[in-house]
């Protein structure tokens, strides 16, 4: 991303890592084991638990306004979009962490006599998690954002044939509404006849792609608007932090994979709430924090959090010591613990690799 007219890129990054640390949090609270006595701090831990699953929708609107950021990048900077270069820069970034940790967990199935089958194992290789059956009940995120990761450069390439170099990819905001508009029907078509299922109405890719979409036109915004967009923010930042939090709000409240209109109308409000918040931060200088340096490795955080709740914790507590505060607390420390440890021995040296070999620019 160009920081020309964009508040310092270090302020920036942080701001966005910020954001990264408030979802892979967020997530972590929702997969919390809680086997735990009435109390106000369980309380809240059953609130963060109820309605966490939404940072996957932030993460969702981030990676749709960082991804088409680069690409928008390189089209500003070259002319072209380079997308064989962008999608072998994603590669190097997603999968050498993926794969190490489904080896991981397929070398501890084959040594507890716990094979999977090769099923769930094909699905999770070839990212169709989120249609087939799989190892893991996180991963289909990971699913959507492969294939969107697919279809953008195709998208962009269409809709730059159309643009010229003072106005690129004007018909971006149609596509935007065709996208959201499109996926909104389907929710409501899909959980028409009856109660909403989690796996059905909650993960496949045209049901949710509209939320990275949704980052993909802050990011189009951004590059190609930024003074316009600059002074809307700055004239509205308090209506769009507090419009952000209430439309994020619901999901504490109504259960998902029961209510009807988290399921349709409520997936939208999400990511609308979220480029809310998106736009307030990335024109606010952020100092790097806590929250900025989880958010820096909060991929492989993500990654490793339900293999710690499925196979460290049964393997670490006996059934006497598996439940209580114990319980939690191993829980979100060897999730934070592996995570970094993917981050800094496979996840990061891997980016360095790539950097020498596919340059960004």
């Amino acid at each position: 991303m160009s920081a020309e007219n964009h508040p310092a890129s270090t302020n920036r990054l942080a701001s966005l890592d910020t954001l990264r640390g408030v979802a892979v949090l967020l997530v972590l609270g929702a997969h919390v084991p809680l086997n735990l006595e009435e109390g106000i701090l369980v309380s809240l831990l059953s609130l963060w638990r109820h309605g966490g699953w939404i940072g996957v929708d932030l993460f969702f609107v981030l990676s749709g306004f960082l991804v088409s950021g680069l690409l928008f990048r390189s089209w500003k900077e070259t002319g072209r979009l380079n997308a064989s270069r962008f999608l072998m820069r994603r590669a190097w970034k997603i999968y050498p962490a993926f794969f190490t940790m489904l080896g991981i967990v397929l070398l501890w199935g084959l040594m507890t006599n716990r094979w999977p089958g090769w099923s769930p194992i094909i699905s999770e290789a070839l990212f169709v998690q989120n249609y087939i059956p799989a190892l893991f009940p996180h991963t289909w995120s990971l699913a959507v954002e492969e294939h969107f990761y697919l279809g953008l450069p195709l998208v962009l390439f269409a809709l730059g044939k159309k643009g010229t170099e003072q106005r690129p990819f004007p018909h971006l905001p149609v596509v935007w509404l065709a996208v959201a508009t499109g996926c909104l029907v389907l929710r409501i078509w899909t959980a028409w006849d009856g109660a909403p299922a989690t796996r059905a109405n909650y993960q496949p890719t045209h049901l949710r792609v509209d939320s990275l979409f949704a980052g993909v036109m802050v990011a189009w915004l951004q590059h190609f608007h930024a003074a316009a967009l600059a002074e809307f923010v700055r004239r509205w930042k308090l209506a769009l932090l507090c419009g952000g939090l209430f439309l994020a709000a619901p999901p504490f409240i109504w259960e998902l994979g029961v209510d009807w209109g988290i399921h349709t109308f409520g997936f939208t409000g999400l990511w609308l709430g979220a480029s809310m918040i998106l736009l307030v931060f990335i024109h606010e200088k952020t100092r790097r924090g806590v929250l900025a340096w989880i958010g820096t490795y909060s991929y492989s955080i993500y990654l490793w959090h339900f293999t710690v709740r499925l196979m460290f914790i049964p393997m670490l507590l006996t059934k006497q010591q598996h439940s209580g505060w114990l319980e939690t607390g191993v829980y979100f420390a060897l999730s934070l613990l592996c995570g970094l440890l993917s981050a800094w021995l496979i996840e990061m040296p891997c980016i360095r690799l790539r950097d020498r070999l596919f340059p960004s620019r």
